[in-house]
């Protein structure tokens, strides 16, 4: 049983993680972004392929674009670059992969290497093929530009967040539709302060009160499953002081609709923090011992009788509850006066002077 605080906290909590993983994709990819710093050995490997197929296709313009996108390679330093690679290559790689380089290097205008015998072998720099457990790092998308190798995964990351974010946003939403009637309950029928109130058709001894009260009807039907109404305790001026509402509390049988046989009927004082609850039995429910024995901890069982009224008291608020009508069902293997078709109960909710 969920007080109305207790649900907009819950709805703030669900609100403020969609909030969150919004805001921090934005700072991610928006306002810091993450800068990729490429290991030697995969900036070599890369220019490799980008060589190879610059030789199949004789596209330039895509070499160059493949370079700049994915290594930030400005069009006027990419021969000076490829040069670099090429010291490497053309010494330790295969005839075949300088040769690629060399043909993209002149096309770029790029200064052939001289070569310089007996340098040491760079250990970090092997030629196109990448060893067993080597993490390759990814790109990531710039403006502009398409994807290319790692580029292609990274790109996905955001995809896959905002898709996540979709998610969450639509089971929230189903989530507070399904449950409208717990969460939107007290605030649908919540009516206006009267210094006087409606009197009741019968008047209890020391029921109706004088003063300034809100009053409020909760009605049950059978096939209300998981059957819960709550309104909300107000002050003239607009002032939350807490909730009322019943709910059901015991069901007979397995197979649907639920059939009730005892009710919840509670205040909630939000400023003590107390919580006072009372059980509304059937007819064979309160002279079925071990089940009254069951529910009186709860705080006391009624017999559900017409024209009976159920005071709850806290702290700081009163409610005077009345059992205007009410009905049995009817089912084989279920005793008679078992569980209820449906009842009818009469709120009056009023604030303590202090």
């Amino acid at each position: 049983m969920f007080s109305m605080v207790g649900r907009f906290i819950l709805i703030g909590l669900i609100v403020g993680v969609i909030l969150g993983l919004i805001v921090g994709l934005l700072v991610g990819w928006v306002v810091w972004p993450v800068k990729w710093h490429y290991a030697n050995q995969w900036i070599d490997d890369y220019v490799v392929l980008v060589s190879k197929a610059y030789v199949q296709d004789n596209d330039l313009a895509r070499a160059q674009w493949r370079l700049e996108a994915t290594l930030e390679w400005p069009p006027a330093e990419q021969g000076q670059r490829i040069t670099e690679v090429l010291t490497r290559y053309q010494e330790y790689g295969t005839p075949q992969e300088t040769t690629q380089l060399k043909a993209l290097m002149n096309a770029l205008g790029g200064t052939a290497p001289t070569p310089m015998p007996g340098s040491p072998v760079p250990t970090s720099l092997a030629p196109t093929s990448v060893g067993p457990g080597t993490q390759v790092p990814l790109q990531t998308p710039t403006a502009g530009g398409g994807l290319d190798l790692g580029g292609l995964v990274g790109s996905l990351l955001p995809v896959c967040c905002v898709g996540l974010i979709a998610v969450l946003v639509v089971v929230a939403v189903v989530f507070l539709w399904t449950n409208r009637s717990k969460f939107l309950g007290g605030l649908k029928r919540g009516p206006a302060w009267t210094e006087e109130g409606e009197a009741w058709t019968t008047v209890e001894p020391g029921m109706a009160p004088a003063g300034p009260h809100m009053r409020f009807t909760a009605r049950y039907a059978l096939g209300q499953d998981n059957y819960e109404e709550s309104f909300s305790v107000e002050s003239a001026a607009g002032g939350f002081f807490g909730e009322c509402g019943v709910s059901a509390a015991e069901r007979l049988g397995k197979e649907g609709p639920d059939k009730v046989t005892a009710f919840d009927v509670w205040l909630f004082d939000v400023a003590s923090r107390e919580t006072v609850t009372k059980v509304l039995l059937s007819d064979w429910g309160y002279k079925d011992d071990p089940l009254r024995t069951q529910l009186i901890s709860r705080g006391g069982v009624i017999l559900a009788e017409k024209g009976k009224v159920v005071t709850l008291e806290t702290q700081n608020l009163r409610v005077d509850i009345k059992v205007v009508d009410f009905g049995y069902g009817d089912q084989d293997g279920l005793p008679d006066n078992s569980f209820f078709s449906f009842i009818t109960l009469d709120m009056v909710a009023q604030i303590k002077e202090a």
